[in-house]
């Protein structure tokens, strides 16, 4: 969260600086394709973290 906040602010390039030009432009579709790459990365990155934990702290499930 903290990235697409930094991208939002400074970065011209990322997520964060095409939900913001979606924004700025009144494009919706633009900002919902943003917000669902940014939505199921974090689905992706979760799921594969704990597939990953379960592995390796296979004591702690």
């Amino acid at each position: 969260m903290a990235v697409l906040v930094a991208e939002m602010v400074g970065l011209r390039d990322g997520l964060g600086a095409i939900i913001m030009m979606g924004r700025n432009l009144f494009n919706n579709e633009l900002v919902m394709f943003g917000m669902v790459v940014i939505g199921l990365t974090g689905f992706i990155v979760d799921r594969l973290l704990q597939f990953i934990g379960q592995r390796i702290l296979w004591w702690r499930v």
